[in-house]
């Protein structure tokens, strides 16, 4: 039997971007909530809503980290219906890939729709969140802008600043020695810094990271270089004006960039490097930052048994039940839910499904198995070791921990398995288009960005999902018709068989 009786809670949520408005909108229509007996604020460091996809100025300061790693040119990885909240489609006739400055308003929309303005607290930075063993509860430090720190007290503390903010340094050899080679016109960067090509014009450039932000800064910076190339490309991807080479095995003092393939380049003077973003949470102290694993699960082998701390790699974070409640023995697994951690999924929606399961947590904090979720992480560590080529491999293994397999639609049965956990069956239930459109999200947006530099691709969506009397399943349709178009085209354009 889960416990029914409703207790005065304060819960709080780092971040207002997708993945905390989702929380806020989830956590404020539960019945408790709206019955006055759970009081939920967010609190967002910056002065707008809308995480990453808020731009901001690069700093001043070369040594200071910029708020968001938007670069001018992004546009969606997958296809806005695939992308979008569950009940909040993008407006009609939007681009199929839209741009991040649509992808803002949308959030903005998001959040004046559903009324949550006035449940977030702009411009305060969550500074500390302690765990307090004789209230039972978090001790939170908070700092406004232009103010002193202050103190608040909370029963749970949603996690969901995000993962794009402490860039990922890769640890190549002689990288350090080429950037300070005295009378050599170099420079390196990181994928965060990243705006615009103009500064690269005319000159040798390699971007280091095969990901969609290394493809989409060497396509943008192959229209003014004199050379790009791309260490880490991905098979069978190639782009126009780039070279494709293998992963850099180590550049030497003289310049010569030596490849795991036994290829080499010279000439290259500027390096930015696409290689992601470390987990980062500085206001959590009941966190341990620990190196990467090692292959043998860091679970105990006896079943009662429970790990002392939750640890942080950097690259991954363990362990986390049902990847959202830390499975350790300070707080209730209820006391702090985290939010978006994974990769490689469709995210609006996936933070959603995630956000209710934790708020069914919060309501019922006796409904999580917890020996049997101990079971599930055992045998996820084990898969995901063999995925990572066996023993001794703890960089990928931590790089696979967070990445759901799109080809077995991992991540879809986990929402699925979520939206069951929290007894919403029915209200956000997975729908067979939308694992569909996400695997073909990689045909789609290449074709898509095709056909706008033709002028073609605002035919496809002009008036999709248009017109009030339309019903939501009409227009959900008209969407899934846009983007079979646009396959269509694909396959045509290229003799694909999909």
């Amino acid at each position: 039997m889960h416990s029914t009786q409703i207790l005065k809670k304060r819960i709080a949520i780092v971040g207002a971007g997708a993945a905390g408005l989702a929380s806020l909108r989830v956590f404020l229509e539960e019945p408790a909530s709206k019955q006055g007996h759970w009081e939920i604020i967010a609190f967002e460091a910056r002065d707008d809503i809308g995480g990453i996809w808020l731009p901001d100025d690069l700093p001043n300061d070369p040594a200071s980290t910029p708020q968001t790693p938007l670069y001018d040119v992004l546009v969606t990885n997958i296809p806005h219906p695939v992308m979008a909240y569950h009940d909040y489609p993008f407006p009609p006739s939007t681009p199929l890939c839209p741009h991040a400055s649509v992808v803002l308003k949308y959030l903005r929309s998001y959040a004046r729709t559903f009324g949550l303005e006035k449940h977030i607290s702009l411009s305060t930075r969550v500074q500390n969140v302690v765990w307090n063993c004789d209230t039972r509860k978090w001790d939170v430090t908070l700092r406004t802008s232009g103010g002193s720190p202050r103190s608040d007290s909370f029963d749970t503390v949603v996690v969901a600043n995000g993962h794009y903010h402490t860039p990922r340094y890769p640890d190549i050899p002689g990288l350090s020695e080429w950037a300070e080679c005295e009378g050599q016109d170099r420079g390196v960067s990181h994928a965060m810094w990243y705006r615009t090509h103009h500064p690269f014009a005319g000159k040798s450039v390699m971007v280091i990271g095969g990901g969609h932000s290394g493809m989409d800064i060497g396509v943008d910076i192959a229209v003014v270089a004199k050379r790009v190339l791309l260490a880490g490309a991905r098979q069978g991807v190639q782009l126009p004006n780039i070279e494709n080479r293998s992963r850099v095995k180590q550049i030497q003092p003289d310049g010569v960039i030596l490849f795991d393939d036994g290829s080499t380049a010279e000439g290259v003077d500027r390096i930015v490097l696409a290689t992601g973003y470390l987990y980062n949470f500085p206001f959590l102290q009941n966190i341990q930052r620990t190196p990467l694993p090692s292959p043998y699960s860091p679970l105990p082998s006896q079943s009662t048994a429970t790990p002392l701390y939750l640890e942080n790699s950097g690259i991954h974070v363990y362990p986390l039940m049902k990847h959202i409640f830390p499975l350790q023995r300070t707080f209730p697994p209820h006391a702090l839910p985290f939010i978006g951690m994974a990769t490689r999924i469709a995210p609006f929606p996936f933070f959603e499904d995630q956000a209710k399961a934790a708020a069914f947590l919060v309501a019922h904090p006796d409904a999580l198995d917890v020996e049997h979720e101990k079971e599930v992480l055992r045998a996820r560590w084990e898969r995901v070791k063999e995925q990572a080529g066996g023993d001794g491999n703890g960089l990928r293994l931590a790089r696979l921990w967070h990445e759901f397999d799109m080809e077995r639609d991992e991540q879809f049965e986990y929402r699925q398995g979520l939206v069951d956990f929290a007894g919403a069956r029915g209200r956000g239930d997975v729908k067979e288009w939308e694992r569909e459109f996400f695997k073909l999200g990689f045909i789609i947006r290449p074709e898509w960005r095709l056909l706008e530099r033709e002028g073609r691709a605002e035919d496809i969506v002009r008036g999709v999902a248009s017109g009030s009397e339309k019903t939501a399943e009409e227009q959900e349709r008209e969407w899934i018709e846009a983007m079979r178009r646009v396959v269509g085209m694909a396959r045509e354009r290229s003799g694909l068989s999909l």
